[in-house]
């Protein structure tokens, strides 16, 4: 799977915790530096490509479900802060997760793997922007 988020996904997603953080600190902090790629995919569109993928033409194939377009974390970040007018955003270099970071989507490659994707995929701003807009009701 690419990087999923969601708001119906469990609390662990990066994007929901950095939104959850943001409406309550007025900060935004990631630890990395934001420059790391990712093929954001939403919650719903993975579950519509897990059903897709149980078809017979999927059989005995691997599968990448991934979003179509990459996108740098640091983009999303700029986003959030933008939409909920944070002026604080800190990166820290973290060392322990260079391993998370250089294994992904984009780097880790299965020679057989087939990519699919989702035909008019969720826009990740606008179901930020929606969840955003929710969630203030709640915070504030």
């Amino acid at each position: 799977f690419g990087s999923i988020y969601g708001f119906r996904k469990n609390d662990t997603g990066s994007i929901k915790k950095l939104i959850f953080n943001a409406l309550r600190t007025k900060k935004l902090i990631r630890n990395t530096e934001g420059n790391e790629v990712r093929r954001y995919i939403s919650i719903d569109d993975t579950i519509d490509l897990c059903v897709e993928i149980l078809k017979k033409k999927y059989e005995n194939k691997v599968i990448n479900i991934v979003g179509k377009k990459k996108t740098a974390v640091r983009k999303i970040i700029n986003h959030i802060a933008k939409k909920l007018k944070i002026k604080t955003i800190k990166y820290n270099k973290n060392k322990s997760l260079n391993y998370h970071y250089t294994i992904n989507p984009n780097t880790y490659k299965i020679p057989m793997g087939e990519f699919i994707f989702k035909k008019n995929e969720k826009s990740i701003t606008k179901e930020i922007n929606k969840f955003i807009d929710e969630k203030k009701i709640y915070i504030n």
